[in-house]
């Protein structure tokens, strides 16, 4: 995924290490989803902070699948 800039002006990389050594191995259920993934950082519905890392945020936008 080449960077994409979130609606707080940050510049986010998704790199492909990322993606299957700890996205689609912690869920697998996302594994054909990286563009929605890209959609939810480019025009999230909600950001939150990450209770476990104060530099992380967390994106959330409605996703095609029912309880993703």
């Amino acid at each position: 995924m080449p960077p994409v800039t979130d609606p707080l002006g940050r510049l986010i990389e998704l790199h492909d290490w990322t993606w299957w050594g700890h996205i689609v191995k912690g869920h697998p259920e996302v594994r054909a989803m990286r563009s929605d993934v890209e959609q939810a950082i480019v025009a999230p519905i909600s950001i939150h902070y990450s209770n476990s890392d104060p530099t992380c945020r967390l994106y959330y936008r409605h996703s095609p699948r029912p309880g993703l």
